[in-house]
């Protein structure tokens, strides 16, 4: 994963975990708690909670057939709604709390 910032030269980190494109992203705001949530082609869905640059223990979802396209979020009482949009005409609807305990829905 390779970061680029306006403030600083581009800097390495640690290599990610998908094995294809990453297609979608968003950020999940727990307070003080970032989590950065990423679909890709490898059909997976990845949770991981930002630490400065870096980015600690990752979450990964398999629940697509194809790759995922699009996230899309929504804050509830007990943290956030996640949608996951892919290929194969498939939605699935992740709940995921502060803790980034992840809850498949639907």
């Amino acid at each position: 994963l390779t970061v680029h910032s306006q403030a600083a030269a581009c800097e390495e980190l640690v290599p990610g975990d998908h094995g294809r494109e990453i297609l979608a992203a968003c950020f999940l705001s727990f307070g003080e708690k970032l989590a950065l949530v990423t679909g890709s082609e490898d059909t997976t869905v990845m949770i991981g909670e930002v630490n400065g640059l870096a980015v600690r223990n990752r979450r990964i979802v398999q629940t697509h057939i194809g790759s995922v396209r699009a996230l899309a979020k929504r804050k509830v009482q007990d943290g956030f709604l996640v949608a996951s949009a892919g290929s194969k005409t498939e939605i699935h609807l992740l709940q995921i709390d502060e803790n980034l305990v992840v809850k498949h829905v639907a």
